[in-house]
């Protein structure tokens, strides 16, 4: 029987990914309406129980296609 030696502080916390930092600045643009009224988001990659909370906000208030229509211009898919 073979033992695996992993470092598990490797996969500890996922590496930031540009995808996440991305939904945290669209969010955050969402949140300057008036309307939405939340604290903006830490821009750091990590998709925690904030940013999915804030995340089914901006869902519910904007729909998915303006939360697409937001996040779309991070990664040029979209013009602004």
């Amino acid at each position: 029987m073979q033992v695996c030696h992993c470092r598990t502080d490797i996969v500890a916390r996922p590496a930031e990914k540009s995808e996440n930092r991305a939904l945290q600045e669209t969010l955050n643009d969402f949140g300057r309406k008036p309307e939405m009224g939340f604290e903006a988001l830490r821009i750091d990659g990590d998709i925690g129980p904030k940013t999915r909370h804030v995340f089914d906000q901006v869902n519910a208030y904007a729909g998915p296609d303006k939360l697409t229509e937001g996040f779309g211009p991070m990664f040029g898919f979209l013009e602004e």
